[in-house]
């Protein structure tokens, strides 16, 4: 059985202001082991009770979140197996804590945007190659998401509109993307009322898609030959499937 990091954890920011993370195993690689144990940590230390290792997700309320507010906030969701020897292995996510500002509070509005990357992927059988960022500002009416190679950083655009008190979000690309290229990403926010634009970019590395067949294959949920018709039907070429 094999033992490795947690993969596909996902952060989200709820109306409450608390982070909800979901993770599970690495199943590209066979017959995964389920740890014994797992618990979040943050820059300050373990962030939640040392759960059973069947636990998939968990909630970390704003009190928490609090002193990253306004901040691109690194952690790990991380796996126990117990020994002896003990082996604990871990996976990093980052995501942006909005917040930071309040209506008397006299910063200038909006606020700039903070930017983080939230997840990259090869190309599959469901998806082109793509990127997710994720953004924080405070008090914008509206906005844009320019981006786009780093020779055209805006050849594409995507508007983005306040919701609610929500000042936040996140987006995923819309257009294939070349693997193993940068792309920029810029953010621009506007307050109509005090008639203020500003704005911060990233520049992130596109994911290199997978060469091997096999491993295509395994991330598209096909074990066996037996398995290719239906994913496959309308394929001309594996090859040109796996980008």
């Amino acid at each position: 059985m094999s033992r490795k990091p947690p993969a596909n954890i996902v952060g989200t920011i709820t109306d409450e202001g608390a982070l909800h993370l979901e993770w599970d195993l690495d199943r590209f690689f066979p017959d995964p082991e389920e740890p014994d144990a797992v618990w979040v940590e943050l820059p300050h230390g373990i962030a939640t009770e040392i759960m059973d290792g069947s636990v998939r997700s968990a909630d970390l309320p704003q009190a928490v979140l609090q002193p990253y507010t306004g901040t691109l906030l690194t952690g790990d969701v991380v796996f126990k197996w117990n020994g002896p020897p003990d082996d604990v292995q871990a996976g990093a996510f980052q995501i942006v804590v909005p917040g930071g500002g309040s209506p008397g509070n006299p910063e200038p509005v909006p606020r700039v945007p903070v930017l983080g990357l939230v997840d990259r992927q090869p190309k599959t059988l469901g998806h082109e190659n793509l990127i997710t960022i994720s953004w924080a500002s405070y008090s914008y009416t509206g906005g844009t998401i320019f981006w786009g190679p780093d020779d055209q950083p805006r050849l594409y655009s995507h508007g983005i509109d306040a919701s609610g008190a929500r000042y936040s979000g996140t987006f995923t690309t819309d257009h294939p993307l070349r693997p193993r290229t940068p792309y920029r990403f810029l953010v621009q926010v506007t307050n109509a009322f005090e008639h203020r634009t500003v704005e911060a970019q990233i520049t992130i590395e596109s994911a290199a898609n997978i060469r091997s067949v096999r491993q295509f294959l395994a991330a598209n949920g096909i074990r066996t030959p037996t398995g290719l018709r239906g994913p496959l039907a309308g394929v001309r070429s594996l090859r040109a499937a796996m980008g």
